[in-house]
């Protein structure tokens, strides 16, 4: 049975994914548009202020007004959006680990999956920063203690041998 396990682990480190029990549906979340980037949107609601600027310069009312409501739509849109997600896994693990607590307190979720590697697909074993898979655990189990359930989604970054190194680190 430990062998089974440690197979099924490995795998899911690898890249594969594996469910081991069956898993309520998720809500659905409400679809959003435009860019997925905070920063890049807020760049452009700052771009689309200052067209509305000038084409009320322009004595062009009527594309100022049509401007000004896309950037309330944006704002609104903004107000629910979540950052990048693939933000935390360039993050120091504290900042990671921060976001996961935040989001957990919301929700009370009974597992918590943490993002670990670069996510290349590659099993390149390489990390964003070294050692912050490792720290990303330690911290992880410290913070949430050991009835929580911890999973990693390494997103192909680690070859099996790597995954299997990793896995070790749980136990």
């Amino acid at each position: 049975m430990r062998k089974i396990i440690i197979a099924a682990v490995v795998l899911m480190l690898a890249g594969s994914v594996l469910y081991a029990q069956e898993r309520p549906p998720r809500p659905e979340r409400p679809r959003r548009e435009g860019p997925r980037d905070i920063d890049q949107a807020k760049e452009r609601i700052e771009e689309m202020l200052r067209a509305a600027e000038q084409a009320e310069k322009e004595g062009n009312e009527r594309r100022a007004q049509q401007l000004r409501k896309q950037v309330e739509q944006m704002k609104r849109r903004l107000e629910g959006a979540r950052p990048d997600r693939d933000k935390p896994r360039r993050e120091e693990p504290e900042v990671s680990l921060e976001l996961i607590r935040k989001d957990w307190s919301e929700t009370k979720a009974r597992a918590i999956k943490l993002r670990a590697g670069r996510g290349d697909n590659l099993g390149s074993d390489i990390d964003n920063a070294p050692g912050r898979t490792e720290k990303l655990i330690k911290m992880a189990r410290e913070m949430f203690g050991d009835k929580m359930v911890l999973m990693i989604d390494g997103n192909g970054s680690y070859s099996v041998k790597e995954a299997i190194r990793i896995y070790s680190l749980w136990r």
